[in-house]
């Protein structure tokens, strides 16, 4: 039974891979990466310094085939720095903080505050 889960959880990883555009065809990532932020944002200070998990943002909500997601997740003890990471849009759902876990993001930079 285990093993049959194993599959199943890597055939919906590999869909996922070959279904969201590669990365150096990304054109709102390529963008980020030219214009990445110079700080994180001060509201997400407090939040994240409790470190109750990432603080994401969503962008084109509602725009199945263009919603992008950009989270600062927390790191350290005591938390001190945040890494931003990008999760494009893809074929089997828009990317959202409720599949965090699921989506396939990218680390984009680490940022202490």
């Amino acid at each position: 039974m285990l093993g049959s889960k194993v599959i199943f959880a890597f055939a919906i990883v590999s869909v996922l891979a070959t279904c969201s555009p590669r990365p150096e065809n990304d054109p709102i990532l390529r963008n980020l990466r030219a214009n990445l932020p110079v700080d994180v944002p001060p509201q997400f200070i407090p939040r994240l310094r409790r470190n109750k998990g990432a603080v994401c943002e969503v962008f084109n909500e509602g725009q199945r085939a263009k919603q992008y997601m950009l989270c600062w997740r927390p790191l350290g003890k005591p938390v001190s720095v945040a890494i931003l990471a990008y999760y494009p849009a893809n074929s089997i759902g828009p990317p959202s903080p409720s599949t965090l876990g699921s989506d396939v993001g990218y680390g984009l930079k680490k940022y202490r505050f």
